[in-house]
């Protein structure tokens, strides 16, 4: 995962990384449609279920006495269904698709170490395995 040419998630939270430090932490991060997300779909601890998906638009904000949530709509694949969803980053259940969430998520639920089937689905772009088009055109952020 070298992300500034560090190797763990705790070297880049020591240099002063303002992300988040555990995998369901809320993030108030704003996306771009079509950016690729890491989307937690179900279960706590280590039954977490994150998935691979895409930012659609913007849909809703949500007001509350001390603090606003932007919702995000956005589509993944479960099981290979596709499907759509409502998610909030300040709930901590949509991050940024990047080394350093993958690494957080991998290290913090110990995927793959123990489960190496339990570990995200890489997003491919064509060849076996392939994202469908509905998928495609995604983009990356370098976080």
């Amino acid at each position: 995962m070298p992300i500034w040419g560090l190797k763990t998630v705790a070297q880049v939270i020591a240099t002063g990384f303002e992300g988040p430090q555990h995998c369901d932490e809320p993030w108030p991060y704003h996306f771009a449609p079509a950016q690729q997300v890491l989307v937690h779909v179900r279960g706590e601890g280590r039954s977490s279920v994150w998935l691979p998906g895409r930012i659609i638009k913007p849909t809703y904000a949500k007001q509350y006495p001390t603090t606003t949530l932007q919702y995000y709509r956005l589509e993944y694949l479960e099981s290979g269904i596709l499907k759509r969803g409502d998610f909030s980053p300040q709930d901590g259940d949509v991050k940024p698709d990047c080394p350093y969430v993958r690494e957080l998520i991998a290290e913090e639920l110990m995927w793959p170490i123990d489960e190496p089937d339990r570990s995200i689905p890489p997003m491919r772009a064509g060849g076996a395995g392939a994202v469908p088009n509905q998928m495609r055109g995604r983009t990356r952020v370098a976080c």
